[in-house]
């Protein structure tokens, strides 16, 4: 009876903010997608300066459990449609087929294996291999870069880490990986006009190549945004100062080779009326199929790094630094395959369409989530607008990474 229509707009307005927050919270731990990462990003750029990489961090670690790619494999078997009249014969080829099709599945079975050192040394190599454009150092202009970029990835990395890649057969199973982006576009542009000492950095990683032997597509988005303090310079040589950088990147890729395991048929005994007058017949089934084994990867990678450089009469300009990248990663092997069956015996007239077997699955995965300290160096050798940088990344006893980028500043 005390209370005035003040106080219940008060706490109605409270009781919804604090419902606005619960949701928000919820929306954003809910998947692992490009759209959060997007948000995530908008919000990096609307924090006050000194919040910004706090933010953006903890927004990011949210995304940081990627789900399983695909299912187990399995085999399914599209069968043909026949006439509206032959309902029995329809059913008769569901039965023999069934069991047709469960021996196929039964014997993909016997193909899964557990590679989970494996499958983690993939993922965790394409994590580090979005490191490689943050190692192309800053511009005081304007800058594109086109190049490449490979990554290896071994648990330890050593003198030994060959070795055990060329003595490894079907029973082994080594945290050892390799990422390439065969083509890479990097560019930096400088935030003075709006924010001074400030600039901003990308990378977008592209390929999709594709031959009767094998299939490759690789994607690779990175954003970044770093804080430059000043240098000196005394005659021919210019200290470059310090510059502070932290950003994300996503990476998917996907290499697979196509390889034929043989022709599969099975004869069917196809009884239309059961015990009635009609005589059963044979038909066979038979298929040559073409599997695609694919390794695919996805990667999340939240990156801070501190870094500097010299320049030497402005034609060749060395950078060195250190950084700290959160990742999380996993990779999974899969069969793809999608088949025409061939029809012989009389079931071949009655087909009104094609009969088809797929596959679909994985045969192994595996991935987690890391943290790794890593060291960065860059050469570029320039002349005038044009340059050409080789930048390097090594995470000690894990990684080792190489580019070739040729750049020009406007």
């Amino acid at each position: 009876g005390g209370c005035s229509f003040h106080s219940i707009l008060k706490y109605r307005a409270a009781k919804g903010k604090r419902q606005r927050n619960d949701e928000g919270s919820a929306v954003l731990r809910r998947v692992f997608s490009f759209t959060s990462l997007v948000k995530a990003l908008i919000l990096f750029f609307r924090m006050e300066k000194k919040l910004w990489p706090i933010v953006a961090l903890v927004i990011l670690l949210l995304a940081l459990a990627p789900a399983s790619l695909v299912a187990s494999p399995k085999v399914s078997l599209d069968l043909p449609a026949l006439d509206p009249s032959l309902g029995a014969l329809e059913s008769a080829l569901e039965s023999e087929s069934a069991r047709f099709l469960d021996e196929l599945n039964d014997n993909l079975a016997d193909v899964m294996v557990e590679k989970p050192r494996l499958m983690k040394g993939f993922g965790d190599a394409a994590a580090r291999g979005t490191l490689v454009p943050w190692a192309l150092g800053d511009s005081v202009l304007p800058s594109i870069a086109f190049g490449l970029g490979a990554t290896a990835y071994a648990d330890p990395l050593d003198w030994n880490a060959g070795a055990r890649v060329a003595g490894m057969d079907e029973s082994s199973d080594e945290a050892v990986g390799a990422a390439i982006e065969p083509f890479v576009v990097a560019a930096q542009y400088p935030l003075d006009r709006w924010f001074p000492r400030y600039y901003a950095s990308g990378s977008l990683g592209l390929m999709s190549l594709s031959t009767d032997a094998f299939r490759l597509r690789a994607f690779s988005l990175g954003l970044s945004v770093g804080y430059r303090f000043p240098g000196k310079s005394s005659g021919a040589f210019e200290w470059l100062g310090v510059t502070v950088e932290g950003g994300a990147d996503v990476a998917w890729s996907s290499f697979g080779v196509f390889f034929k395991p043989g022709r599969v048929s099975q004869t069917l005994t196809l009884d239309e009326d059961g015990s009635g007058p009609l005589e059963p017949f044979d038909s066979t089934l038979s298929v040559d199929p073409e599997v695609l084994a694919a390794l695919k990867t996805r990667a999340l990678a939240v990156t801070g790094a501190v870094s500097t450089g010299i320049s030497i009469i402005d034609a060749i300009t060395l950078f060195g630094g250190a950084g700290l990248t959160l990742s999380a990663a996993r990779s999974e092997l899969t069969l793809e395959s999608d088949d025409e069956v061939t029809i012989t015996g009389p079931l071949a007239a009655l087909a009104r369409s094609d009969c088809r077997v797929r596959t679909s699955g994985a045969v192994c995965s595996g991935g987690e989530s890391s943290a790794g300290f890593f060291l960065e160096g860059c050469a570029r050798f320039g002349a005038g607008a044009l340059s050409l940088s080789v930048p390097v990344v090594w995470s000690p006893a894990r990684s080792f990474g190489v580019g070739l980028f040729l750049g020009v500043n406007f």
